[in-house]
């Protein structure tokens, strides 16, 4: 029992000395090993709760579905590599964006465009955690994610479709004609 209250005891002293306000629950979490600051899910879970309400309203079902998608491989990425439900914000930094690319791309098998995707929705997370002073720096100011370009080839349907047509007119007259 007294080595238990030396541990209470002690991060009291660390936690009155530091300044900082706290309370019993604090010192539980501290004992515990677990961090009492905002976490990147819980961020991205506010940000999807305000784009929920704004939905037809500036942003669209698909927007929304892409952004639940991309909170669903960070949580997965945090509970597999950090073993925590959640991951505080001021530890997201180079090694963590690194890792969770390399994630994405192993687990997942995404190509480097999709990968980009999730970060534009983590890098969009993040910003909105520095606006609300939960961070100082987004840590994608350091990491950059780059598209690869893609070569796509445009059809005209409308084109293709008169093409076909007439080629097939001209097909069935020239099958009329020759018998």
């Amino acid at each position: 029992m007294s080595k238990i209250q030396n541990e209470i005891q002690d991060h009291y002293n660390l936690l009155k000395s530091s300044g900082e306000d706290f309370d019993v629950i604090t010192i539980k979490n501290r004992i515990r090993n677990i961090d009492d600051c905002e976490g990147i899910l819980k961020v991205f879970d506010y940000y999807l709760k305000n784009m929920h309400q704004k939905l037809g309203k500036g942003y669209s079902k698909e927007t929304y579905k892409h952004y639940k998608s991309s909170r669903k491989r960070l949580d997965e990425f945090v509970k597999k590599f950090t073993k925590r439900k959640d991951y505080p914000l001021e530890k997201v930094d180079y090694k963590f964006l690194e890792a969770f690319d390399v994630f994405l791309k192993k687990e997942y098998k995404v190509h480097q465009n999709t990968a980009w995707n999730y970060h534009k929705h983590t890098r969009r997370v993040l910003n909105l955690a520095v606006s609300m002073d939960l961070i100082k720096k987004n840590p994608y100011s350091k990491y950059k994610v780059p598209l690869a370009e893609t070569n796509r080839v445009k059809i005209n349907i409308k084109t293709d479709t008169i093409s076909s047509s007439r080629r097939i007119r001209d097909t069935i007259d020239f099958a009329l004609t020759a018998t």
